[in-house]
């Protein structure tokens, strides 16, 4: 697991605008769409990697990554890929993982999820 934590981190490193990353192969996904999971939301800095990096193993085993110009951090997520052609099915599994935004790799471009007021008159 330390040697995944240290190539994922030297991978950032080199990659300051973001990636997403197959941990099977340690190659970089260069087409579909990308939604992140819930459960890695808010993961930044070296030592988050641990959390995502098994979140994403027992999953996808797809982690992603950016630099919030923000605050200064580097964000890590376990997200999935779906195809180009189901961009529906990302945005639902945005909205189910509470995800403010997916990234659609084929096109650079990031997608911001919307909410029905129905949906966000119910969250507490």
């Amino acid at each position: 697991m330390d040697d995944l934590i240290e190539f994922v981190w030297i991978h950032s490193a080199s990659h300051p605008d973001g990636f997403t990353l197959d941990l099977t192969t340690k190659t970089s996904v260069t087409s579909g769409i990308v939604a992140a999971y819930e459960e890695t939301q808010n993961s930044f800095g070296k030592e988050s990697l641990r959390k995502v990096i098994t979140h994403s193993l027992s999953h996808e085993s797809i982690v992603g990554g950016w630099f919030n110009t923000t605050d200064s951090n580097y964000y890590f997520d376990s997200s999935i890929v779906f195809s180009d052609t189901s961009l529906a099915e990302a945005i639902t599994f945005a909205r189910e993982n509470h995800q403010l935004a997916i990234y659609d790799l084929t096109h650079d471009s990031t997608i911001t999820i919307t909410y029905p007021v129905s949906y966000l008159l119910l969250q507490p």
